[in-house]
C-alpha cells in the first residue's frame, strides 16, 4: 500500500511538470496595472472564458523579463514579452517557452511635463527619471536609449516605478520624466495628459543611428500628432514587437484553442483596447508552439522558415 501511494504521488508530480498536463488553470503573465500587457491580458482572458473551456488566471508581474523567468521556472503557462527581451533571454540560455503570435508594436515613449525645461533626452542628466519596474522591458529599453545619449545610471536619479506610480509622481513634480514602452495610445499616458500638459521627447540624430545599428530588434516609429491630448506634432521614436508566448509544457490542444481565439476574435478584443491589436508572425525570433503552428497551417497563414 505504501509503495502504491509513493507511485501515485510520483505520477501526480510527473503529470504536473510534463507536457501531458492539461493545466486546469492557466496562469497568464502580463505586467503592472496601467500597462497594455495587463489590459490585453484581462480582455483576452475574458473572451477565452466566454468561448472556451479554459480557465485563465491573469497574473500582474514586473513585465517581460519577469515573465520569461517565470515561464522558464514553469510558474506561468502563457505570457507576453517584448521581442528584444526574448532575444536576450535565448542568448542567456533560457528556455521552456515558444511563440504563439506577435500582438502589436510597442513604442518607446519618454514623457515630461509640458512646463519642464527638459527639451531633449540629453537634458535628463542629473534628473529624477522613472525607467519602469525592475525586470521590465521598459527598463531595458531605457538603459539602451540613455546609453546611446551617453547617460549612465550614475548621471541621473533612476527610479523603478510602475507606470501608475510614475504617472502620479510626474503629475505632482516628484520626478522629471518617465519611460514607457507600450502600444499606443497608452492608457496611462493619455490619462496623465488629461490631468496635466505633457510632452514626448524624440529619439533622433546620432543616438537614433546608434540604436538602430546596435540592436536588430528596434524599428523606427512615429507617434503621430494627436495620439495624446495636447500633442500637436509627430514625435520620432523606436519600437519593439510584443509577443504572446506559451510554455512548452502546455498541450498542443490548449495552445491551438488560444491561437484560434486570438485570430477569430481580434476585432472583439480590439474593441476593449486603446491600442491597435494586429496578430501576426512579425518580429518573432523563436520557434512556434505546435498548437499555434497547427492553427496557422489550417488557416493558410504562411509560416516563415525556421519557425
Amino acid at each position: 500500500m505504501k509503495k502504491l501511494s509513493v507511485l501515485l504521488a510520483l505520477l501526480l508530480v510527473f503529470c504536473q511538470l510534463s507536457a501531458c498536463s492539461s493545466f486546469d488553470r492557466i496562469r497568464f503573465g502580463t505586467a503592472g496595472e496601467g500597462g497594455n500587457y495587463n489590459l490585453f491580458g484581462k480582455a483576452f482572458a475574458g473572451h477565452l472564458a466566454e468561448d472556451t473551456d479554459l480557465k485563465i488566471e491573469v497574473k500582474s508581474t514586473a513585465g517581460s523579463a519577469a515573465n520569461l523567468r517565470l515561464m522558464s521556472e514553469n510558474y506561468l503557462q502563457v505570457a507576453i514579452a517584448q521581442n528584444d527581451m526574448i532575444d536576450e533571454a535565448l542568448k542567456k540560455g533560457m528556455s521552456g517557452f515558444q511563440a504563439i503570435a506577435s500582438l502589436y508594436t510597442e513604442y518607446c515613449q519618454i514623457i515630461v511635463r509640458d512646463d519642464s525645461s527638459i527639451n531633449k533626452i540629453s537634458d535628463l542628466r542629473g534628473k529624477s527619471v522613472s525607467v519602469g519596474e525592475a525586470e521590465s522591458g521598459t527598463e531595458s529599453n531605457a538603459q539602451q536609449i540613455l546609453s546611446a545619449y551617453g547617460i549612465s545610471d550614475k548621471l541621473l536619479n533612476k527610479k523603478n516605478l510602475t507606470y501608475a506610480q510614475a504617472a502620479e509622481a510626474l503629475e505632482v513634480g516628484e520626478i522629471d520624466a518617465m519611460f514607457v514602452t507600450a502600444g499606443i495610445q497608452t492608457e496611462i499616458v493619455e490619462s496623465l495628459a488629461g490631468k496635466t500638459a505633457i510632452r514626448l521627447l524624440p529619439i533622433e540624430g546620432e543616438a537614433l543611428s546608434i540604436l538602430m545599428d546596435s540592436y536588430d530588434f528596434y524599428e523606427k516609429c512615429v507617434i503621430t500628432a494627436g495620439t495624446y491630448s495636447g500633442q500637436d506634432e509627430d514625435v520620432q521614436t523606436i519600437g519593439v514587437e510584443s509577443v504572446l508566448l506559451a510554455s512548452e509544457t502546455v498541450s498542443e490542444e490548449v495552445v491551438y484553442k488560444i491561437t484560434k481565439e486570438l485570430y477569430d476574435h481580434t476585432s472583439e478584443i480590439q474593441s476593449e483596447l486603446p491600442f491597435t491589436l494586429e496578430p501576426a508572425l512579425k518580429g518573432i525570433t523563436l520557434s512556434l508552439h505546435s498548437g499555434a503552428k497547427k492553427y496557422y497551417l489550417e488557416a493558410g497563414i504562411e509560416i516563415p522558415a525556421g519557425m
